[in-house]
């Protein structure tokens, strides 16, 4: 290059000014590759949010049908007025337990291992027996309490229980969800949109 430098009319450089420029070109490349790391890494971090995000709304989606529906199922027995016959009771929940039944089976597809994920009449070994969150058992102890419910006098305490056994699977479903970190994801977004 030093043979143009002359018919460009640019003076020669001398050694030190050439490793001067060979220094500051080399820290450019690396703060362009940092820089490049970090917005790799960035956009990495918001596309795994952004599926976090996809997930947490199905599964509020799943978690509100499931709210109706033990709802419904608490209004039965707050306002039993029926006959005392423990058939009309079975005959009024069982439709409730059957879409309770079917929300558990979908909710599998969130929480595939809980603890009271067992069949009848199986041996099920401890290494089988799932370990995550608590929220399909909130729900497995909820169908068993309302299927034992065949007579009036069993109403009362059930829906106490219910009410209980309601508020626990609210709690496990909003710790599954993680409303803060939904609302931090949200400010950080609203923040990158006001700095474009």
């Amino acid at each position: 290059m030093d043979h143009w430098l002359p018919w460009l009319h640019f003076p020669q450089f001398d050694d030190k000014i050439a490793l001067h420029l060979d220094f500051a070109a080399a820290a450019i490349a690396v703060a362009a590759l940092w820089f490049s790391w970090r917005a790799d890494r960035n956009r990495e971090l918001m596309n795994i949010e952004t599926m976090r995000v996809e997930r947490d709304n199905d599964l509020i989606s799943w978690i509100n049908s499931v709210i109706e529906i033990i709802v419904e199922m608490e209004f039965i027995l707050r306002e039993w007025s029926g006959p005392s016959d423990g058939k009309a009771i079975v005959a009024k929940t069982r439709p409730y337990l059957v879409k309770l039944a079917s929300a558990i089976d979908q909710g599998r597809l969130y929480f595939p291992n809980f603890t009271l994920d067992i069949v009848p009449g199986e041996s099920t070994e401890p290494a089988q027996i799932g370990h995550g969150p608590p929220i399909l058992d909130h729900l497995i102890r909820i169908y068993n309490l309302v299927k034992d419910v065949d007579t009036v006098s069993e109403i009362d305490p059930a829906r106490r229980d219910l009410l209980l056994k309601k508020r626990e699977f609210i709690a496990a479903a909003q710790a599954e969800i993680e409303p803060n970190r939904r609302l931090l994801v949200r400010g950080q977004k609203g923040q990158a949109s006001k700095g474009r």
